[in-house]
């Protein structure tokens, strides 16, 4: 935003949990998982809203959401006419119900209006890459002999 004012007011609403640790592994009884998510939930024709209470009911939701699904929320990034969500799930939550829960919650919060586009983008991170699957002697997607 322009307005060095608004954008001053935003900071209230940023969220970073430095108790978060999303590089940690969570273990179930039957192994060792790591599934972080990126969640992108971008407002309907990008319409921007600036007032305090729907930005404040939007934070609220979030962390009632995370704590009640046990989701681990690092960071959430709250912006005029986007949300970003930083975050650990379980190894059973797929991507399309993570952001759909957040979708439907969102919208309650906001007296059951669509204020988000139906839909999300979804991306996975971490700190292992093909480099890790070659240490693990499995195949390279691009490899057909199987080499490392």
């Amino acid at each position: 935003m322009a307005d060095q004012r608004v954008q001053k007011r935003f900071e209230n609403y940023q969220i970073a949990d430095p108790t978060v640790d999303l590089s940690e592994k969570r273990m179930t009884s039957h192994g060792i998982y790591w599934h972080v998510l990126h969640v992108v939930l971008v407002h309907q024709d990008r319409w921007r809203e600036i007032r305090d209470e729907k930005q404040r009911k939007a934070v609220e939701m979030i962390r009632k959401v995370c704590k009640s699904k046990g989701y681990l929320l690092g960071e959430a990034g709250i912006l005029p006419d986007h949300v970003h969500l930083l975050m650990g799930c379980g190894f059973d939550d797929s991507p399309a119900d993570v952001a759909l829960c957040f979708l439907n919650n969102l919208a309650y919060a906001q007296g059951m209006s669509p204020v988000y586009q139906f839909g999300a983008y979804v991306g996975t991170l971490g700190e292992y890459d093909f480099g890790a699957l070659r240490h693990q002697s499995l195949p390279h997607p691009g490899k057909r002999d199987g080499g490392t």
